[in-house]
């Protein structure tokens, strides 16, 4: 994780290629349920400067649109929340893909209703659809 820091720290172009190939790499990864991929991705992309975590972010929209099963699963965790929904919330607004975005909110949504009134799983779908403005 901390060649992934430096990658995300250093300038030029060799550094932000690095820094794609690994965001990629790592969503690839998320999308066949690796979720030590997808929680590099989220811990990574809050702690690096905006010019870095754009990569990174698109990283993450990429795996909560083609899998947003492990997203909400990642999304569960409280100690991540709130940083994590802000960096899925940048993504959306640099993923111009509608109807994936639909069926990301149609998950969260299906999630909200069929989980019990007070439940983590309910307060964690009512915050997504919060930070992410649906």
């Amino acid at each position: 994780m901390e060649g992934r820091r430096s990658a995300a720290g250093a300038g030029g172009d060799d550094a932000r290629q690095l820094l794609r190939n690994a965001a990629s790499s790592l969503a690839a990864l998320a999308v066949r349920d690796n979720r030590a991929a997808l929680d590099v991705l989220f811990d990574v992309g809050m702690e690096v400067d905006a010019s870095a975590r754009a990569p990174i972010a698109l990283a993450v929209g990429t795996v909560a649109l083609r899998r947003p099963d492990v997203v909400g699963a990642a999304l569960a965790e409280p100690a991540v929340q709130e940083t994590s929904l802000t960096l899925l919330r940048e993504a959306f607004d640099m993923l111009d893909e509608d109807m994936a975005e639909e069926r990301f909110y149609a998950y969260v949504r299906r999630a909200y209703w069929g989980s019990a009134e007070g439940s983590a799983a309910r307060t964690v779908a009512e915050a997504t659809l919060q930070a992410l403005e649906f």
